[in-house]
């Protein structure tokens, strides 16, 4: 009799399975479906991984390409900046050598001699040139001589006191004051007119005829002893000026077979552009001064005729 093992089953033919049938990826002990799945994982994750340094390749070079357009940008603000400075440069030097520039460079003297010989009286004319080498439009010019100034003594000075302020300052109140004055104004005005490059304005009014009574009047305060004015006018390049003058008549100067006003600058009122402003101050600290001191004698004339 043969004995069986009541435990041992027989399986169906169906359900058995063979160990060496079972696919395999090798060499893990993987089924390969599970490797393909492990094996597309990983190409995702490179190529992931990939893309990213891609990535932050491009935004490294496009960073880079951004500063350099940044410092390329401000390269060319610099060199901008550097033409436009250059630009101004040579406009200020063309400016410089071309514009107008009125000014006063003397106070022309000329002896008027009598029928007898004798001198009877002085041409005192300001000589209003333009330098520049282009035409000055606009021009306005205020003139004042001696003899009008005791007309255009300021309101808040009685004569006295303006006598007072010539003595002590040496100088008459800013002509500016006076510009476009019509009555009881200054003996020669006139505006919005030009004058040409190298051009010197001729015009008899300007002209005072002084004579040796007319010098002694202003050395003992009976006329005003300056002729000064302010010139304002606009260069070529539309660009506004000013320029002012002053002389003033010290009596006379008398030598042996010589016989003229003696004349000299004023201490204010020659000046032009900026430097007017700085004169103005000034003048305002220098009238004040004088307002508070008493005068000094005034000096008549100088008789050198018995020198040996």
């Amino acid at each position: 009799m043969v004995e069986t093992n009541p435990e041992a089953v027989e399986t169906p033919a169906h359900e058995q399975k063979s160990e060496s049938k079972v696919d395999y990826f090798w060499p893990f002990k993987m089924e390969r479906a599970d490797a393909w799945m492990v094996l597309f994982t990983a190409i995702i994750a490179l190529t992931g991984i990939a893309g990213f340094v891609i990535l932050r390749g491009q935004l490294i070079a496009m960073q880079g390409q951004l500063d350099e357009m940044h410092s390329s940008g401000e390269d060319t603000k610099v060199l901008i900046k550097t033409a436009q400075d250059s630009a101004d440069i040579a406009r200020e030097a063309l400016v410089a050598v071309q514009r107008a520039f009125i000014n006063v460079s003397e106070l022309k003297q000329e002896s008027i001699v009598g029928n007898d010989g004798s001198i009877k009286s002085w041409h005192l004319t300001p000589v209003i040139k333009n330098t520049g080498n282009t035409p000055a439009y606009n021009v306005s010019i205020v003139v004042i001589s001696p003899l009008y100034e005791w007309i255009l003594v300021p309101q808040q000075f009685n004569t006295q006191k303006y006598f007072k302020l010539s003595w002590k300052v040496q100088a008459p109140r800013d002509p500016d004051d006076l510009i476009g004055q019509k009555l009881g104004g200054p003996n020669f005005s006139r505006s919005n007119f030009s004058l040409g490059p190298q051009g010197t304005l001729s015009a008899s009014s300007l002209t005072q005829d002084i004579t040796t009574q007319n010098s002694l009047d202003a050395a003992t305060g009976k006329i005003g002893r300056f002729i000064y004015g302010s010139i304002r006018y606009f260069d070529a390049f539309k660009a506004p000026h000013v320029s002012k003058f002053c002389f003033r008549i010290d009596g006379f100067q008398m030598r042996p077979g010589s016989f003229e006003p003696l004349q000299d600058l004023c201490a204010h009122w020659n000046c032009s552009d900026e430097s007017c402003q700085k004169d103005k101050e000034n003048y305002e600290a220098d009238e004040a001064m004088a307002l508070a001191e008493p005068a000094p004698p005034p000096a008549v004339y100088i008789d050198t005729s018995k020198e040996k």
